[in-house]
């Protein structure tokens, strides 16, 4: 008697070095990834934008929070070697210095969600599971909307937690940028970019604006925060993918 149950060995995630190519083979690029066409896609239409933000001055964390804090966030800093360090102590002293902890969702596991990739069944994909993400509250979005599209904006079956995740956190626990992290935002941003371009298009034809609207940051134990931006590209003609 045969069974078509998957083994954990099967499925694909971040950790494995075959992740990237299967998100490619379904038409998810990663960033730098050289593509056929030299001039490869136009660049998002709102990355100036995108950029100039991110690039306005924000407060010194050690301007924002007692003499205290700051040092003990120092030495967290100091003896994070690991990403559990950072997820469990480095990040949430940063999240509440710039007064957004409270909204962020820690450790939940994407179990609602299909497949980003054709390449990729569902079952074979392992589900995803960000550091911290931020979304909306579910009653923000109209219930037949939640209900129509859930499984591109509803990440978790725990339908009480943000929805439309839009921007996610990575810890990284080396020394400099780690494959494995960068695939995991990437991951990520591939579920954001998705569920809003869903929202944008939900009842109408698919909109393909090229702009961004999902980011996705890693933070390493040097204090380093990188970020990126996701957005979804127009098709090359009928019956092409995204």
């Amino acid at each position: 008697m045969s069974s078509n149950r998957v083994s954990r060995a099967d499925i694909i995630g971040p950790h494995d070095d075959n992740f990237q190519q299967m998100l490619i083979d379904g038409g998810v690029y990663p960033i730098y990834y050289k593509y056929m066409d030299p001039d490869g896609p136009q660049k998002p239409n709102n990355l100036d934008e995108v950029v100039q933000r991110l690039s306005q001055p924000q407060p010194a964390i050690s301007s924002t929070v007692s003499d205290h804090d700051f040092r003990e966030y120092a030495n967290a800093i100091w003896h994070a070697c690991k990403d559990n360090a950072v997820k469990a102590s480095v990040i949430p002293m940063f999240l509440r210095a710039i007064g957004s902890s409270d909204i962020a969702q820690k450790n939940v596991l994407f179990n609602n969600l299909t497949s980003p990739a054709d390449s990729l069944k569902e079952e074979d994909l392992g589900k995803a599971k960000s550091d911290f993400y931020y979304g909306c509250q579910p009653e923000q979005v109209n219930a037949n909307v939640r209900k129509t599209l859930s499984r591109h904006i509803v990440p978790s079956s725990l339908t009480n937690l943000p929805i439309a995740p839009n921007f996610f956190i990575e810890a990284n626990e080396q020394r400099g940028l780690s494959q494995v992290a960068e695939r995991q935002a990437w991951y990520n941003g591939v579920i954001g970019a998705r569920a809003m371009h869903s929202l944008h298009s939900y009842n109408h034809e698919p909109v393909y604006d090229n702009k961004i609207y999902t980011l996705s940051a890693i933070y390493d134990s040097d204090g380093w925060l990188g970020v990126y931006g996701h957005s979804m590209a127009q098709p090359n003609g009928p019956e092409t993918r995204p």
